[in-house]
């Protein structure tokens, strides 16, 4: 990252990034430094965004060899998953926020990135960014420039939790991950905002819907964010 300069209380680098705490965000974020800075939960010195749903998901993982982070962003959740889980698959498609989840992991040796959006086929679309909040991207159907994949191309083994937040497009994602839910049986904590679902024609907890008509139990909700466990053979 080139040498930065303080503007506003937030050290901003010369390749369009700004520096927040022990953080690497994307020039121009509010959103996220507003959050973390008004919950002050702090982890190994580090200020943490929603860490209070990760430990919720967490807890109910029996083991922790393999996890999946849908939507990684800057690698907020990324980082702890890490920390916590033998493996880490992450998927981010866009550029930018590939750049910062690559500076916050720099040295952690248990984790890859696919810069690529997952859904129910393969394909092909665009994607969204509000002004102010790069955690407010969303795929556009119909859209050029970003490549997707389905999560169960990718056959991944020992999966134990799965973390899912693309702003609406969870419920497609889920389809294109069947098998790997059947297989794995983990662990999935899902984001399901009022109103996101809808933008793409689809209930407000159609991916709720889904993981329940395949066995999952809902075990915790909080904030429009659900923890959906299957039950394990012992």
């Amino acid at each position: 990252m080139a040498a930065g300069r303080t503007v506003g209380g937030l050290q901003r680098g010369g390749d369009g990034v700004i520096v927040f705490d022990k953080w690497v965000l994307p020039d121009g974020e509010q959103h996220l430094q507003e959050w973390m800075s008004k919950a002050n939960r702090r982890v190994d010195g580090r200020l943490t965004y929603q860490y209070h749903k990760y430990e919720a998901a967490r807890r109910f993982c029996t083991s922790r060899r393999v996890a999946i982070d849908v939507g990684a962003h800057c690698a907020l959740w990324s980082f702890w998953m890490a920390r916590d889980f033998a493996k880490l698959h992450a998927f981010e498609p866009k550029p930018d926020h590939v750049s910062c989840w690559t500076l916050n992991m720099e040295g952690v040796q248990n984790a890859d990135l696919a810069q690529v959006a997952l859904g129910p086929k393969r394909g092909t679309v665009g994607l969204f960014t509000g002004a102010s909040s790069s955690g407010n991207t969303y795929v556009v159907e119909g859209g050029t420039g970003v490549e997707m994949r389905t999560l169960d191309s990718y056959a991944f083994e020992n999966v134990d939790l799965i973390k899912i937040d693309c702003e609406g497009y969870e419920v497609f994602v889920l389809e294109g991950a069947r098998d790997t839910l059947e297989r794995c049986k983990p662990v999935v904590i899902v984001e399901q905002k009022p109103g996101h679902g809808q933008n793409f024609g689809r209930g407000e907890r159609d991916a709720v819907k889904l993981l329940q008509s395949m066995g999952a139990r809902q075990v915790w909700d909080y904030a429009g964010d659900y923890v959906l466990r299957f039950e394990r053979a012992s």
